[in-house]
């Protein structure tokens, strides 16, 4: 007589959450970084753009409020980004 023993999600959910441990374990130790895979370290929407040039940030503001059919300046800015995949455009 053969015993069957019933299914366990438990041990699937501890068997997957090992293996991202592992694979997150497996990334730091290879130590790359955003500048070294090529991209920005980030991107974000400045909306308060006083004080700000093409070398420096004032205060980063990223929430506006106004009224429909109104203009509204903002920046985009970019934080890191690496000599080996420069930007190609910068204004508009």
């Amino acid at each position: 007589m053969t015993r069957r023993t019933a299914f366990r999600p438990q041990f699937l959910l501890l068997a997957i959450t090992i293996i991202g441990a592992l694979v997150a374990v497996g990334i730091v130790a290879a130590g790359l970084t955003d500048a070294q895979s090529g991209s920005m370290q980030a991107m974000s929407v400045d909306t308060d753009v006083t004080g700000n040039d093409a070398t420096t940030l004032g205060a980063n503001d990223p929430c506006v409020q106004t009224t429909a059919g109104s203009d509204v300046t903002i920046d985009i800015t970019a934080l890191a980004v690496p000599a080996s995949n420069p930007m190609i455009a910068s204004s508009s």
